[in-house]
């Protein structure tokens, strides 16, 4: 998904790329649109420092949740608009700050639902 975060640009593959991992695929297709508008792209994303499962729940029927806390370095983020870098809403207040990445089964299929930053503390060591 960074390469398409940092094209900025709608293509077909990318909807197709949306459509298979994430839940609410046609928000992310309109929100690529809209970036792709307004001349956004993320030339460098947020860097993962360490990942953990938060909550794994598994039915027996297969379907499940899963929560991720991940460790987020934000420090080198590099965000361009129109391409003069820009630094409005790019970084949460703590540049090294903890994420929750939620993903369920749809289809036999992990998905992706929402990543909530959680910045009230660093998780920098």
């Amino acid at each position: 998904m960074e390469s398409i975060d940092a094209a900025g640009k709608y293509t077909p593959e990318a909807e197709d790329l949306y459509r298979e991992y994430i839940v609410t695929w046609q928000t992310s297709v309109i929100q690529l649109r809209d970036a792709e508008k307004a001349g956004v792209r993320v030339e460098v994303p947020p860097e993962p420092i360490w990942t953990i499962a938060d909550s794994v729940e598994i039915k027996a029927d297969g379907s499940g949740t899963v929560v991720l806390r991940q460790c987020t370095d934000y420090s080198k983020v590099r965000v361009t608009k129109d391409g003069t870098v820009t630094e409005e809403g790019v970084k949460p207040e703590h540049v090294v700050t903890p994420i929750l990445i939620r993903m369920v089964t749809l289809d036999g299929k992990w998905k992706y639902v929402e990543t909530t930053i959680e910045d009230e503390s660093t998780c920098a060591a």
